[in-house]
């Protein structure tokens, strides 16, 4: 709504919060649980999630341009009795459903394939988040705290990431660079199989923090630059979320009974290799939909 020329670095310097707070809460908790008790640790991190929440939401604004067209569009409905009964509509179940669902984007390719590709990526780029401590406590040779520590390494190099490889969205297109990063994260995943000794093992973190954070950083970006409709992005956002959210919700525990049976640590890497190379077909077919054979595309 802000930004046009630079949409995908806004994104993804908005994303990195995320990397930064998966550096600082997960050492303010450890430190915390020293000192008080598990309660008043996740009290204090509520109230410092409230304290932080208050800026942005004094800050924010609508654009101007939009404020005047609302304006003017309040002043329409006061003197028409037609809105007036459409704003009542609004209010039933039906004008809900049409709230929640863009039903024009369940018909849009582009769409959909950026979705499947979304879904299949947070499914894989979420399962090393959750086992790659564990991964590295079983399988290799690095020291218990060590272990603990990856991810928050992990974290730190994704917010890197996020902000640079979303710079190089708004160059090559925001359909390339998440692409790109699901297929070069599955080659790190394979690389998990070789991997045994700690210092290869602290540096595989980086790397692939570097390169996730590009995927993690530019869903938003990704489902603009796909969709045909850009009235409703808000409403094609929440749907993208609320099905990025249900795969990563089951990802853990396929990947957990994948872990407890018969695959073992090779299964699970390959499961997991194999939802991020799908993750990139998707995505790269959702772009070929959107603009055929035009590589040159800015998508």
């Amino acid at each position: 709504m802000h930004f046009d020329k630079h949409l995908s670095l806004a994104i993804g310097i908005s994303s990195a919060g995320s990397g930064i707070g998966g550096v600082i809460l997960p050492i303010a908790f450890t430190q915390l649980l020293t000192k008080v008790s598990f309660g008043w640790a996740t009290r204090v991190l509520a109230f410092v999630f409230l304290c932080i929440s208050v800026a942005p939401l004094a800050a924010m604004r609508y654009p101007r341009s939009f404020v005047a067209i609302s304006a003017t569009q309040a002043t329409a409905q006061r003197v028409d009795a037609a809105d007036a009964e459409r704003s009542r509509r609004l209010r039933s179940v039906k004008s809900m459903f049409y709230i929640l669902i863009d039903q024009v984007a369940l018909r849009e390719w582009p769409y959909l394939l950026m979705n499947l590709g979304l879904l299949a990526g947070y499914m894989g780029l979420y399962i090393v988040l959750y086992y790659v401590g564990l991964f590295a406590l079983g399988q290799t040779s690095v020291p218990a705290k060590l272990s603990s520590d990856i991810l928050i390494i992990l974290n730190a190099s994704s917010t890197v990431g996020r902000i640079a490889l979303s710079a190089l969205a708004d160059t090559v297109g925001p359909a390339h660079v998440p692409s790109f990063t699901a297929l070069i994260s599955a080659v790190l995943v394979f690389c998990l199989l070789v991997v045994a000794d700690g210092s290869a093992l602290v540096g595989w973190p980086v790397v692939f923090g570097l390169v996730a954070g590009g995927f993690m950083g530019l869903p938003a970006a990704g489902v603009v630059s796909v969709s045909s409709v850009k009235t409703r992005i808000g409403t094609r956002l929440g749907m993208t979320l609320g099905i990025v959210g249900c795969g990563v919700l089951v990802a853990e525990p396929i990947a957990g009974a994948i872990l407890d049976n018969e695959g073992g640590w090779t299964g699970l890497i390959g499961w997991c290799a194999a939802l991020l190379i799908a993750s990139a077909l998707s995505i790269g077919a959702a772009r070929l939909s959107k603009t055929g054979a035009k590589l040159k595309a800015l998508v």
